[in-house]
């Protein structure tokens, strides 16, 4: 057995099968791929509502709130090997396979390239504590975006744990955003309680996975990327009701 189907047969923590079409809507595709997509259909549908102002921000949230803030982090595999044992224990290796092929093949369709999916080839995982901080604090210069571009590469492309805080830095200068060693400089500084109250607003409406899409602050719709007919339809009601639609638990 390679070194890689040895990985496959660790892991089996895959949450959807991102082989899907651009109209698709997987169940829980990851995140940057979905995070391209949903800015994508959101912008393509309120481009139909012309009348009504729409803006699409980014915001924290903690996926694994275990993970450590110190600058090694912990090794990849090892951490998701452990984790797909408690959640996915009688995986078969096909299943394995399978899923891990549709998550490349979902970045890929994006244009992005995942080196190592949950660690198969390498690579270790910290807390995106301070990453979500910078994402706040590029959010006040107008570079959110490429900021998270920047930290989705370094994190599943490069494979380097967010919680280092030397390659954060250099993500924030490829990225364009000012005073990132002095928000780094204080574990609790710049950003801190702003990330934190947002993480917890959003354990507190129930979201336990992401991506999600929030209207409002308010409206989970969706997991993912949703349809384009699907946001149309709910984003009509919400205008001509000022609710969602029942389904959505309005």
């Amino acid at each position: 057995m390679s070194s890689l189907d040895a990985a496959y047969a660790k892991w089996a923590d895959l949450d959807s099968d991102d082989t899907a079409s651009e109209d698709d809507e997987p169940q829980r595709p990851r995140a940057a791929p979905s995070k391209k997509r949903s800015k994508r259909r959101v912008e393509a549908v309120a481009a139909e509502f012309p009348d009504v102002a729409f803006e699409i921000r980014f915001q924290p949230f903690q996926l694994y709130p275990d993970l450590p803030r110190d600058s090694r982090g912990v090794d990849k595999l090892e951490y998701f090997t452990a984790l797909s044992e408690r959640r996915r224990p009688n995986a078969s290796m096909a299943e394995k396979k399978a899923r891990i092929a549709g998550l490349v093949g979902a970045w890929r369709a994006d244009g992005l390239d995942l080196t190592s999916p949950f660690g198969v080839d390498g690579g270790r995982w910290g807390s995106s504590f301070d990453a979500q901080r910078l994402i706040w604090l590029a959010r006040q210069q107008g570079r959110e975006d490429p900021m998270i571009e920047a930290i989705y590469k370094l994190n599943h492309v490069d494979n380097e744990p967010l919680s280092d805080h030397a390659k954060l830095l250099e993500a924030a200068r490829a990225a364009g955003v000012r005073r990132a060693p002095e928000l780094l400089a204080q574990a609790d500084g710049l950003g801190a309680r702003e990330v934190l109250e947002r993480y917890q607003h959003y354990v507190a409406m129930g979201i336990n996975a992401v991506p999600v899409i929030v209207l409002d602050d308010k409206h989970v719709i969706s997991n993912g990327a949703p349809e384009k007919d699907f946001l149309r339809r709910t984003f009509k009601h919400l205008i001509d009701t000022g609710t969602v639609p029942p389904h959505l638990g309005a």
